[in-house]
């Protein structure tokens, strides 16, 4: 349908609107004084409803209404010669509930999800029509693997109806009363693990996951004088929640068994590392990260850091690093705290005293 003739059906829609109200002026009036709440389009369409179905059985009401429906008079540019069949009439609601219902029946939406979808996924874009004389439609971002569409609309209406908030603040989820706050990128691409520690058994400070990066490793070993050492005793000692995936235990290894790293001569030997190393993954939340989001940070040999926080759902990320003074982050609601400042917020220093 063309926009002009949209247009002609919505003018004719608008003209039907007043006459029907014209020659039903005084019903229509009768029904606002009973059920003040409606407006006037509704309370003119709980009329014509209760004039088509006022000899009628509830059950033949029922049967109508789904099979047959209601040809709506009412034509707007968006949606003209509209159709409705209600397929959930119970009988329990009136012809002042049949007419609200009806009158907000409307597939605007599905259209504005959709519209949606198209624009935040390049590959859910429209095919572009080319220049053959076929006018082929060549789909220039869609997707090689089919597979993908299905797995992309499961992520997305995630983000839609969980973390997507709208003008008052609240996500879809929130508003029917679902969820009770936001849920954050790093919940929607957080992976299972499981739990190696027993809060019975540990003296878990606060019920948060951290990742620590290697310079505070090598920092705690260097010296035991300073935050870093106060974090990795409470690391080794399970006081501290804390996340490791392979590539950065690989990295913890590699670089504390570097020549002069810790030190020359080193202050501990290779085997006593790994023995460090061994204890430190016995009291890790293991995990294993099924995705990239390199090129990330500025230093593209940290984003694996990234990718292991957002993995295990940690909330902190513990470095020297100015690298993770990153505003995407903070947007995937990690924070970046230096040593010192760790320590501090979780009163460290005074309890090994």
């Amino acid at each position: 349908m063309t926009n002009d003739e949209r247009s002609t059906m919505a003018r004719l829609g608008g003209e039907a609107f007043h006459a029907l109200n014209r020659e039903h002026r005084t019903s229509v009036d009768l029904i606002q004084e009973r059920h003040p709440e409606l407006n006037r389009r509704q309370a003119l369409v709980a009329h014509l409803l209760d004039t088509r179905f006022r000899d009628v059985s509830v059950e033949d009401r029922r049967r109508m209404l789904a099979t047959v429906g209601t040809q709506w008079p009412f034509h707007t540019k968006a949606e003209p010669r509209k159709s409705l069949r209600l397929k959930t009439d119970l009988g329990h609601l009136g012809v002042d509930g049949l007419a609200r219902l009806i009158c907000e029946a409307s597939i605007h939406p599905v259209d504005a999800w959709f519209n949606s979808a198209r624009r935040r996924v390049t590959g859910f874009e429209r095919g572009l029509p080319t220049a053959s004389n076929q006018h082929r439609i060549w789909h220039a971002y869609g997707f090689y693997d089919p597979d993908m569409v299905p797995k992309l609309v499961t992520i997305l209406r995630f983000y839609h109806n969980w973390m997507l908030r709208g003008r008052d603040g609240a996500t879809p989820a929130m508003r029917i009363g679902l969820a009770k706050g936001l849920i954050y990128p790093r919940d929607l691409f957080s992976f299972p693990w499981d739990r190696r520690l027993d809060d019975s058994k540990c003296d878990i400070i606060y019920n948060i996951i951290i990742v620590i990066d290697t310079n505070i490793i090598v920092s705690g070993l260097r010296s035991r004088r300073g935050a870093s050492y106060l974090i990795l005793d409470s690391m080794l000692s399970g006081a501290t929640r804390f996340a490791l995936s392979p590539a950065l235990v690989l990295e913890y290894e590699d670089v504390l068994k570097r020549p002069g790293i810790l030190g020359a001569p080193p202050s501990i030997s290779h085997v006593q590392v790994d023995v460090i190393l061994d204890a430190l993954c016995k009291m890790a939340v293991e995990v294993s990260p099924w995705f990239r989001f390199r090129p990330f940070l500025n230093d593209p040999k940290d984003d694996h850091v990234v990718e292991c926080a957002m993995a295990a759902s940690a909330r902190i990320i513990v470095s020297g690093d100015k690298v993770f003074r990153h505003e995407d982050v903070s947007a995937f609601g990690l924070v970046w705290l230096t040593a010192p400042d760790y320590a501090y917020e979780l009163n460290l220093e005074r309890r090994m005293k």
